[in-house]
């Protein structure tokens, strides 16, 4: 073999991106390498970036990696500010993760209880050629739960247990070093604001969910979805400088978590997908994750408990560190926040449902359509993500989404 080679599906990947990949590939010592690239998951799993395997194979031995290649199409990318969105996720793996564990390893923290997360080779960010080479979970046996089905309390409390790790560790940080969380922080771009513009699409994105709601929803649901950069700015101001707020996850739906088993058994989780991570309240990822990978029915039966759980493993990690849950973050504290988010928990769960639960054709056809650079990307997306175009079992699914998530809402106090 004679320097490094590829093969596979290419489409997506640029010369230059290509480049990269082959000085990681170097870097970790295959000079002679053939690198395979295959496609990863299903149409629908990532909006946000194009995901593909990459497998090395040389004489020195195989490397299993998972590529996050950038959308190359131009108005794609300023309809959802992926410079930002990639930047925040380098942030996160190159800067963040490491300082964490060393903090981690510092308190004597057992390997088996610290956060866990996709090893990182390598991050481009020179645009419009945004690349991140992560670790292939799948090697280690991680998979994802179907996203059309609610989680379980085993599977939402291991989640409960990786939010409340990387939460702790956001406190630790900023008690231990504040100018590192101050400088890292500063770092991390919301793309909302990318988005207030796009109240006209949203509106249109609103009446499309309303033509299929029953009545008796409606007058809940009427301007959830126009006014969801609002909710999320008032939230963001509210805990811009308390010192609750932590640095979240921020999209914590079901395909961002990768489960590991052991026989039948769920053993472990590790979080993926840190686009979206910024400074907010702890609340604002149990709130996001919870409706959004959860039924009525579960949450009616755990809501309370989920809390309660939640709160005692940021009590134990914090505790690791020498530090209080109470001084930081008391069970009240929990209970308002997850109050004053109520309206932003429930329109940020209609948004992402209108957009995750759809059928592979569908979702295969809505990425297509926001690659066709002749029209405007923007309006594209609203044709595509209108829900009363889908099929009628997808209808049923989404509608059915909908109210459960109004009244979950009702019945846990969090709107009105």
């Amino acid at each position: 073999m004679d320097g490094v080679t590829f093969e596979g599906f290419l489409d997506s990947v640029t010369p230059r991106q290509r480049e990269y990949i082959e000085s990681v590939v170097v870097k970790l010592g295959h000079n002679d390498a053939k690198v395979k690239v295959e496609p990863v998951g299903k149409p629908g799993d990532n909006y946000g970036a194009d995901v593909r395997r990459i497998i090395v194979e040389s004489a020195k031995g195989n490397i299993n990696m998972v590529a996050k290649i950038a959308p190359a199409y131009e108005q794609y990318r300023q309809a959802i500010d992926i410079g930002k969105i990639f930047l925040n996720e380098s942030v996160m793996y190159t800067e963040l993760f490491p300082k964490y564990t060393e903090l981690e390893k510092e308190a004597g923290i057992p390997e088996s209880e610290r956060l866990l997360y996709a090893k990182c080779y390598g991050c481009l960010l020179e645009e419009p050629n945004e690349i991140i080479l992560l670790e292939d979970l799948k090697v280690k046996g991680f998979t994802m739960l179907d996203k059309f089905k609610s989680l379980s309390d085993e599977a939402i409390k291991l989640i409960l247990n990786s939010l409340a790790a990387l939460h702790s560790l956001s406190y630790v940080l900023r008690d231990r070093e504040p100018e590192t969380y101050n400088t890292l922080t500063e770092k991390f771009k919301t793309i909302w604001e990318t988005f207030e513009e796009c109240e006209s699409h949203y509106q249109q994105m609103e009446d499309g969910l309303l033509s299929v709601i029953t009545n008796d929803y409606k007058k809940y649901l009427v301007g959830k979805i126009t006014q969801t950069t609002k909710y999320f700015a008032q939230v963001m101001q509210e805990n811009r400088n308390l010192k609750s707020s932590v640095i979240i996850q921020g999209d914590s739906w079901t395909n961002n978590f990768m489960f590991q088993y052991k026989g039948d058994k769920l053993a472990s989780c590790c979080m993926i997908d840190y686009q979206l991570s910024c400074v907010n309240s702890p609340a604002s990822d149990l709130g996001y994750m919870i409706f959004n990978c959860t039924d009525h029915e579960m949450r009616m039966k755990h809501f309370h408990e989920w809390l309660d759980y939640y709160h005692a493993k940021l009590d134990k990690y914090l505790t690791y560190h020498g530090l209080k849950v109470d001084q930081l973050f008391t069970k009240e504290d929990l209970k308002n926040a997850m109050k004053s988010s109520g309206n932003l928990s429930l329109a940020q769960g209609v948004m992402v449902s209108s957009i995750v639960l759809r059928e592979n054709e569908d979702a295969e056809k809505t990425k297509a359509q926001m690659a066709d650079n002749e029209g405007n990307v923007m309006d594209s997306m609203v044709k595509m993500f209108n829900v009363s175009a889908l099929s009628e079992g997808t209808i049923k699914l989404f509608r059915s989404r909908l109210e459960g998530l109004v009244d979950s809402h009702l019945a846990l106090g969090l709107i009105e």
